[in-house]
């Protein structure tokens, strides 16, 4: 009677040595179990197959992976990107400075000739023979209207420009649009001064 050996008898406890591999697809025998290559040598992987964890999880952050803030973020951004830096535009410079320059040489003609109303309303009411001027009583407020709004306009005008060029941005548009509401603030004071008086109201008018 031939014997048989215990590990031949199905539901034993370990494969047999000469017991191939299970092959794609094909159900595993009985008692086989899968390890990883380099587990037995303590390759560093685990028996779940997960790789293991460092022991300090909360690893200091390196300078490249460091937050940054303000420019160098910017900078950072615009890099990554492929963005280059804004280079300042020396022509619009030059531009910008001129126009501002005779900004102010206009804004300081239209507040002496908004000094001098009073005196051009004589001239034009002895011009159309009216007698003597005499200012209305909102008459100086409208001329001072005017003139603090001239000198606030320019201010304005040049602080947005001086921001536009210090953010390297063209600002030449900035002093032309001023220059225009200059001109129709000196307009709409004009008009106010003269909706004030009466008299020449009813010259023009009649």
């Amino acid at each position: 009677m031939a014997t048989h050996n215990a590990s031949d008898k199905p539901g034993s406890g370990s494969p047999p040595e000469n017991r191939p591999k299970p092959q794609y697809g094909e159900y595993a025998p009985p008692g086989w179990s899968w390890t990883p290559e380099g587990a037995e040598q303590g390759g560093g992987v685990s028996s779940g197959g997960a790789p293991p964890i460092p022991d300090d999880a909360s690893t200091a952050r390196t300078p490249e992976h460091a937050p940054l803030s303000g420019s160098a973020h910017v900078n950072a951004r615009q890099q990554q990107f492929g963005t280059p830096p804004r280079e300042r535009n020396s022509v619009d410079l030059v531009v910008t400075t001129i126009l501002l320059m005779f900004s102010f040489a206009g804004a300081a003609f239209a507040v002496a000739l908004l000094s001098g109303m009073p005196q051009a309303f004589q001239m034009m009411y002895e011009q159309y023979s009216l007698g003597d001027f005499t200012e209305p009583a909102e008459f100086a407020g409208i001329v001072m209207f005017g003139r603090v709004s001239q000198v606030v306009l320019w201010i304005i005008t040049v602080a947005i420009s001086v921001v536009l060029l210090v953010r390297k941005r063209r600002a030449f548009y900035v002093p032309l649009l001023g220059g225009i509401l200059s001109i129709i603030l000196f307009l709409v004071t004009l008009f106010l001064a003269l909706a004030a008086d009466p008299t020449l109201m009813n010259h023009f008018s009649a």
